[in-house]
């Protein structure tokens, strides 16, 4: 599927500056729309944080600290678009503090039955390559810095 956006799948805008109030950053995966591309039987959802390794500040040992998730208020939360219930959450600054990245679910089709939701919460450290090419991706138009 050359266009996820055809299949079903959006990514609203990253907020890069931790402003704003509610759900500023939104995914949508629209399931009725996937069933036309039985080729794709997996989706990962994860969360990085833009720059974590870029960004230093001087912790109060006096030491150069890489921003992780207890830096910042990330909430994330999987709710249906049906009724808008709460499917998975997880507050990341509280549960996952110290990392700068998380696999927080795969959706799962075996065999193009139906959907399975597999909860994973796997902390990542380092660079989104280094995540990307263990799960063997590598999105169009990638920039690494």
């Amino acid at each position: 599927c050359a266009d996820p956006r055809s299949a079903g799948v959006t990514r609203g805008v990253d907020n890069t500056t931790g402003r704003g109030e509610g759900d500023d950053e939104q995914s949508r995966i629209l399931f009725n729309k996937l069933t036309a591309y039985p080729q794709i039987n997996r989706i990962v959802s994860y969360v990085h944080i833009f720059g974590g390794l870029q960004r230093t500040y001087k912790g109060s040992d006096g030491k150069q600290k890489h921003q992780t998730f207890s830096d910042c208020n990330v909430k994330v939360r999987m709710i249906s678009l049906d009724d808008e219930s709460p499917l998975a959450e997880v507050n990341l600054g509280k549960e996952y503090g110290q990392h700068q990245g998380i696999v927080l679910y795969e959706l799962r089709r075996p065999e193009n039955k139906g959907w399975e939701l597999h909860v994973i919460k796997q902390p990542l450290d380092g660079q989104m390559e280094d995540f990307l090419k263990g799960y063997g991706l590598v999105p169009p138009n990638t920039r690494f810095s």
